[in-house]
């Protein structure tokens, strides 16, 4: 019975993270983003904090709110809080670990829309080998077969819910660990084959939304000390005295600290003071043809007229640089499928 009661509580949690990426992404919308690229950051930083929050706290706050003892005294709740006992949080979040860090992954794999439209393709096709007149136009024929957009932000988030899921827990949960590099080895294989065999081509995003990822995972370290203190403070031995000294108390304090140091301190300028990094050629002294080669896409791609040529011109255009040279100096093949 306690066993299915934490089955669900896990489950409730995925459904309100599926609810709280919904939300985040209808209100991110009425704010006045510059570029689309921002519009992204707002999502991803919105979003992994509300997925993360509700994953990591909703069973701590509930066994808070459950505990016994007097309804006044918050010391006195958490001097009661069943942690590690049958029913306890750690249980509750052994199937949350299991569900969000492996389980999730498969729900991409396993998209119900995407076999829904594939359901619709083939019966167009169908209808197409009998005989029988599709009424769709050509707009609504080019919508179904297109490849759905990937969801950088929800992507990201999810990543850093999970990585910072299992810093707060590994100090009670040492195989949070463990469940948490199965899910990424599992994300990346999985999200590799969904992009590759199902997604349409991205829109052009700017590397601000990684380095904006990247930063939050920073927060790791702190989020590990805050679940060393939580571990600390409500850990018991079997006389019911606090199984750490006081000193083991004032380390774990020492601890936050330097996490939060680290976070805050500007480590990217020590790193460009003691990091030697090559410096490249100043772009705002390139001319056209040379930054032309950095360019994701132009004018001439994006344009249903001209896509074809200028896909041909684009290849042409890298085939006779020096950007893309194999070992032996001989120009790279790697656009050699564009438009074969």
């Amino acid at each position: 019975m306690v066993q299915g009661l934490s089955i669900v509580a896990s489950l409730v949690i995925m459904m309100t993270n599926f609810i709280l990426t919904k939300t985040v992404k209808y209100f991110t919308k009425y704010e006045k983003n510059l570029t689309y690229t921002h519009y992204l950051r707002g999502v991803t930083k919105k979003l992994a904090i509300a997925l993360f929050l509700n994953t990591a706290l909703t069973n701590l706050l509930a066994e808070i709110i459950l505990a016994d003892g007097d309804q006044d005294s918050l010391s006195d709740r958490v001097s009661n809080l069943n942690f590690y006992g049958k029913g306890g949080l750690l249980e509750n979040m052994y199937w949350v670990f299991i569900t969000n860090g492996i389980l999730s992954p498969f729900i991409g794999l396993f998209d119900p829309y995407y076999f829904y439209r594939r359901l619709k393709q083939y019966r167009l096709e169908r209808n197409e080998d009998r005989g029988i007149t599709n009424n769709l136009t050509q707009s609504q024929a080019n919508t179904l077969y297109e490849g759905s957009l990937l969801d950088m932000p929800k992507k990201y988030a999810e990543i850093i819910k999970i990585m910072l899921l299992a810093s707060f827990y590994a100090p009670a949960l040492p195989f949070s660990i463990i469940f948490t590099i199965i899910g990424l080895v599992l994300w990346f294989w999985i999200d590799k084959y969904v992009m590759l065999s199902r997604m349409g081509l991205p829109k052009s995003i700017s590397k601000d939304l990684t380095d904006t990822a990247v930063e939050y995972l920073e927060w790791a370290a702190c989020t590990f000390a805050v679940g060393n203190i939580v571990y600390v403070y409500t850990l018991k031995n079997s006389v019911d005295e606090l199984a750490f000294t006081d000193t083991a108390r004032s380390l774990i304090w020492i601890t936050l600290g330097i996490s939060l140091f680290h976070i805050y301190f500007p480590m990217e300028m020590v790193n460009k003071r003691f990091l030697k990094v090559e410096k490249k050629g100043d772009d705002v002294d390139i001319d056209f043809e040379g930054a032309e080669l950095k360019f994701n896409t132009d004018y001439d791609i994006e344009d249903p007229l001209t896509h074809a040529s200028g896909l041909r011109r684009k290849k042409q255009l890298h085939l006779h640089s020096n950007t893309f040279s194999d070992a032996s100096g001989r120009p790279s093949t790697r656009f050699d499928r564009i438009n074969h």
